[in-house]
Parts: C-alpha cells; structure tokens; sequence
C-alpha cells in the first residue's frame, strides 16, 4: 500500500516541521537577562598602560 506509506511520510514530515517552528518561535521568544555576565570593574589600581614587568 503505497498511498498509506506516503500519508504517514507526509504525516511524520508535517509533525516535525510543525515541532521545529514552534521549539524556534518558543526559544525566541524567551526575554535574554540584560546584566553582564562580567561586568567591568572600575576600582582596579593598575591601568592598561601600566607594565608591571617592565
């Protein structure tokens, strides 16, 4: 029976596509938390310019 064989091709191809566009849309739709991970310490003593081994 290949029109069975076909329908429940179709029928798998469908469910996922469908699964796919709604796991994106979901995870896009998830707000990101806008704080640093690392957020720049200002109370640092040495400057970029300042070579210690030099």
């Amino acid at each position: 029976m290949p029109q069975l064989n076909l329908a429940w091709w179709i029928f798998n191809f469908l469910i996922g596509w469908i699964a796919l566009i709604i796991m994106f849309t979901t995870l896009l739709n998830i707000s990101i938390p806008q704080n640093d991970i690392n957020p720049p310490s200002f109370t640092s003593s040495i400057s970029n310019n300042n070579w210690t081994w030099n």
